[in-house]
């Protein structure tokens, strides 16, 4: 990540990158300290657990701050929008077996080794 290296390189500054960077450049991150004075560090443990902590809205959207120790108080997903209509069954075939890919065990590794939380 250009951010990454960039704060890397210059002292005294701050950026924001996702949690994935943070961890796979080793970056230093907010450690939260929690009214039952417990302290919060980030890994893929604490922000998967974070992501469990809150439900969907109908609009399959979240806001997750303060989720209960020992979550990472602070989260997001990520998700993608399609366009249902008028996709054509070859689009449609192909897209069904990226989500098959996207759902299954070997991809779900694939996304931890690569720095992400999937849930």
């Amino acid at each position: 990540s250009a951010v990454a290296i960039s704060v890397l390189w210059t002292p005294y500054s701050i950026g924001y990158v996702g949690s994935d960077t943070t961890l796979q450049y080793s970056l230093p991150s907010a450690q939260f300290v929690t009214p039952s004075g417990m302290v919060e560090v980030l890994n893929e443990n604490t922000t998967s657990l974070a992501a469990l902590s809150f439900p969907l809205d109908a609009d399959l959207s979240a806001t997750i701050v303060n989720a209960p120790y020992p979550a990472y108080p602070i989260a997001g997903y990520e998700y993608c929008v399609l366009r249902m209509s008028s996709m054509g069954c070859e689009k449609a075939y192909w897209l069904q077996r990226f989500l098959q890919f996207t759902y299954s065990a070997s991809s779900q590794a694939l996304a931890v080794g690569l720095g992400f939380t999937p849930t």
